[in-house]
């Protein structure tokens, strides 16, 4: 009798150190990362605003826009304003490279959200600000229920040069729970008016992404759980 009673309390706290390592594994969500260049982001997909319409288009609201490996996205600005079709060097001089299909937020000062039917790794665009000039922008990324994942500010310049010197921002996790991402930009008269090029997508398991720290905690929870019921076990 005894020892039934001693290995019922050993599969009970056993049971208790599974369950306290799933909770606290549960709770240490991956941290993304803020990531400078197309290059860095090493995007496996993306959005050629070039397929919302021509330059001058005016598009309402939200609106989809399927991704070059047929997932759709809407997109929105964060108060419900339009959106407009630019292109650089035509209906647009700035600094994106010649010919870069935009979308513009037409000075209305809402954000630029875009939200994914599924949860991807990375995304990033480059980012103008309308008036010439230096400004402060913002990327943030959010989960699957709207929760703020990380949030970024980045610096740009604003010129006419037409040389591909826009700044980009982009936002990449390892794992793919990003579901929805914001632009926005404060230039140096307090406006949040801008426009973004393509917007560059990582998703799929294809390709490596950084790790962002939370995987050593996780293993060393599991190390020690697993020593308490080894331990136990041997008893």
């Amino acid at each position: 009798m005894l020892r039934v009673k001693l290995m019922k309390k050993k599969v009970v706290l056993s049971l208790a150190f599974v369950v306290a390592f799933a909770t606290i594994a549960s709770q240490l969500q991956a941290v993304p990362v803020f990531v400078g260049s197309r290059a860095a982001l090493n995007g496996n997909d993306f959005i050629d605003w070039g397929a919302a319409g021509p330059e001058f288009t005016v598009l309402a609201s939200p609106f989809t826009i399927p991704t070059n490996l047929g997932m759709t996205a809407t997109v929105s600005t964060s108060n419900g304003t339009n959106l407009e079709r630019r292109d650089q060097g035509s209906s647009w001089s700035g600094n994106f490279a010649p010919g870069d299909p935009l979308i513009w937020n037409q000075d209305a000062g809402g954000d630029i959200v875009v939200n994914f039917g599924m949860g991807v790794f990375g995304v990033g665009a480059q980012v103008q600000a309308d008036f010439f000039g230096p400004f402060t922008g913002t990327i943030s990324a959010f989960g699957m229920t709207g929760n703020l994942l990380g949030s970024f500010t980045f610096n740009g310049n604003s010129t006419s040069d037409g040389d591909n010197s826009a700044v980009f921002a982009g936002i990449l996790n390892d794992t793919a729970d990003i579901f929805s991402v914001s632009f926005s930009v404060l230039d140096q008269f307090g406006q949040n008016a801008f426009a973004i090029n393509q917007l560059d997508i990582v998703k799929g398991g294809s390709q490596g992404v950084p790790e962002s720290g939370a995987t050593l905690p996780l293993l060393g929870l599991g190390i020690v759980a697993l020593g308490f019921m080894r331990k136990f076990a041997r008893a």
